[in-house]
């Protein structure tokens, strides 16, 4: 199971969101001392620019080998750091070039001398070179990153050292752990197997053995047989005058994935386990009608081959390997359900709140270059959208539009700037504002707009006061309003026109229903959509009453659609709305408003005083029924029109 743990530790280092950014921000530094490494300079040159360009290099491994982050109050000064479960640590760039070596040293009168220690302060000056300075041509480097997977192999490193290494992609290069084959492995080895006497060499040098012999029997066994076996076996030999039964396990250097047993290779050393006969006599004894034989093979190959107990515990770390390596290929949402030991369960739970980190790094980091790309493109005209304003939840981001009592501007969720939580947002002239009869009312409609849930109404979201300015959130709708809709078309087919009506006709009957007047019913104000037709500004304007009409600076857009009893002063009510949607009929049906004067104040007059002109003598296609029911709701006084929406629906329907 350690290759395992190593690529599991290997795995949560090289994925820390922490540790790449860090990474990020040192890297041209990093570039700087790869092309000193990749340039072939000498000794001294390298260890020269190893202090000049890698100072932030040990803060990284600051990061690495200490248990809390050094940058969080929590955190306390150390001076010693271990790496756990590894004798070797490196971190290579992409191309191979070895930027941290960390290893333990051996130290024979402590056959358990702890992994690899790190003292801090970390100071560049006194840290060697690695031992090799580029890994780009090495099988393990090249097949972590060609696999993009974590891989293993019994690996040649150092001065004479063998390691059982695994290396490990990131997205800032490859990490190689591994255990060294020292006493402390073979020790554990010879547990395994029943207290075997055993001996691991590589090459020509005997690497450690359990118990110790004497160094002849060591060099005797090193040089025989054993050296050429590629595969486990087994063999009776004779040992310094005993008789032994002898099996050989070859430690392959083959790169493999680590879900797969490797094949036969030109080994990079041997384990051997020995046992005398009278050792396996004693137990076959105990295990009748077994061979001693087969039960050393047992042994031995249960070291690679799995249980059933190894195979619960590899259950959990498959798939939670298979949770890494979704995370490697840049799919974040992937998550290790928390199985099987303990240890297990503990690590799901750590890789997912790694995870979770990488996730909030990537969203601040999508975050950031949104906000300076809005801040790029803010109009510097307008001091709301180039201060990036946040009214309520959101942040404001261009401006649609101005009108005489307010400003509509485009915003975005400010805790995200997702463009698909785009709104638009009224801003409400101070002039208005500053009125305390009006903010009362302002607030008063909006908690009932808040009520109003119907597909043709623009939902509103949220309002408030912001510094003196009210404002007001509503859903953005993308389309194009009846006014631009009629000036690029005339007036509409009949069939075009009771599309678009009988619709409107039922979304503004709904807000009647829920006791709600729209009183500035006009082109402008219905947007259509791909799903419809949806009415903008419901209930917005009626605070101002009839007051709007004198204000400076209005377009005649206002009294053109208003009803006699709105300019009057009178009580504005549903069948103003009516009244205002008749005017709206008689344009798309025509192509030209009922009345029209060059003055506000002569179109007012002509609203109150004339009678509408027909239809049909506009366009004569226009159906009889349809001329009926636009001229009633066009009548003067409110009780002669249609007493609401839907009997208007029927009559137009009717035709």
């Amino acid at each position: 199971m350690r290759q395992w743990d190593l690529a599991h530790m290997g795995r949560l280092i090289a994925g820390d969101a922490t540790l790449v950014t860090a990474w990020r921000t040192a890297k041209r530094e990093l570039q700087a001392y790869v092309d000193e490494v990749l340039h072939g300079n000498h000794r001294d040159q390298l260890l020269a620019a190893r202090q000049a360009y890698l100072p932030s290099l040990w803060d990284i491994s600051q990061r690495l080998f200490l248990e809390t982050d050094p940058s969080t109050l929590e955190s306390t000064p150390q001076r010693k750091a271990y790496a756990a479960c590894a004798d070797l640590f490196l971190l290579c760039d992409e191309q191979g070039v070895v930027v941290v070596e960390q290893a333990t040293v051996s130290d024979p009168a402590r056959p358990d001398f702890g992994k690899v220690c790190v003292e801090f302060p970390l100071d560049p000056s006194r840290e060697p070179l690695p031992v090799r300075l580029n890994l780009g041509q090495d099988p393990l480097f090249v097949g972590a990153l060609q696999k993009n997977a974590p891989v293993t192999a019994y690996w040649r490193y150092g001065d004479g050292l063998l390691y059982h290494a695994v290396a490990v992609p990131s997205p800032i290069g490859v990490f190689i752990l591994g255990d060294r084959v020292d006493q402390q492995l073979v020790n554990d080895a010879s547990q395994l197997v029943g207290g075997a006497y055993t001996l691991a060499w590589s090459g020509d040098r005997v690497l450690a053995s359990i118990p110790a012999k004497g160094p002849e029997i060591d060099q005797e066994v090193s040089q025989s047989w054993v050296s050429h076996t590629r595969h486990p076996e087994v063999r009776d030999i004779v040992l310094a005058g005993r008789p032994y039964v002898a099996a050989c396990y070859p430690l392959s250097s083959k790169v493999a994935l680590l879900d797969a047993i490797p094949a036969a290779a030109e080994p990079a050393g041997w384990m051997l386990f020995l046992k005398t006969t009278d050792e396996l006599e004693a137990v076959a004894r105990q295990q009748a009608g077994v061979a001693a034989g087969l039960i050393l093979v047992a042994a031995l190959l249960g070291l690679a081959v799995a249980s059933p107990l190894a195979n619960r515990i590899a259950r959990p770390l498959v798939a939670l390997s298979q949770a890494m390596a979704q995370v490697g290929e840049g799919d974040l949402e992937a998550k290790a359900t928390p199985s099987g030991p303990m240890e297990i369960v503990e690590a799901a739970h750590a890789f997912n709140r790694m995870v979770d980190g990488l996730r909030q790094k990537e969203t601040l980091e999508k975050f950031v270059e949104k906000l300076e790309q809005l801040r790029k493109t803010a109009d510097p005209q307008d001091p709301l959208v180039r201060d990036q304003t946040q009214f309520g939840n959101y942040v404001l981001t261009a401006r649609l539009g101005v009108g005489g009592m307010a400003t509509v501007y485009t915003a975005l969720p400010a805790a995200t700037l997702d463009e698909f939580g785009k709104v638009a947002i009224k801003v409400i002239q101070r002039a208005y504002a500053q009125d305390n009869e009006y903010k009362a009312r302002f607030r008063r409609e909006f908690q009932i707009m808040q009520r109003l849930q119907h597909p043709g109404l623009v939902r509103v979201l949220e309002s408030g006061d912001l510094n003196g300015l009210l404002y007001i959130a509503m859903e953005y709708v993308e389309g194009e309003n009846l006014r631009e809709l009629l000036e690029r078309e005339g007036s509409l087919e009949l069939a075009r026109f009771l599309e678009l009506a009988i619709p409107l006709l039922e979304a503004v009957e709904a807000a009647h229903q829920a006791g709600v007047t729209h009183r500035d019913l006009k082109p402008e104000n219905l947007m259509i959509t791909q799903g419809g037709i949806k009415v903008m500004d419901f209930g917005l304007a009626s605070a101002s009453g009839a007051s709007r009409v004198t204000q400076s600076g209005d377009t005649v857009g206002t009294p053109l659609y208003m009803a006699p009893e709105q300019v009057r002063g009178g009580t504005c009510q549903a069948s103003s709305d009516q009244y205002s949607l008749g005017v709206i009929f008689f344009e798309m049906l025509t192509g030209v408003p009922p009345f029209q004067a060059d003055h506000p104040m002569a179109l007012i007059l002509k609203h109150i005083t004339d009678p509408p002109p027909k239809p049909r003598d506009i366009c004569s296609d226009i159906p009889a029924a349809v001329e009926v029911a636009i001229l009633k709701m066009l009548c003067k006084e409110p009780p002669q029109r249609y007493a609401n929406l839907l009997e208007v629906k029927t009559a137009l329907l009717s035709s």
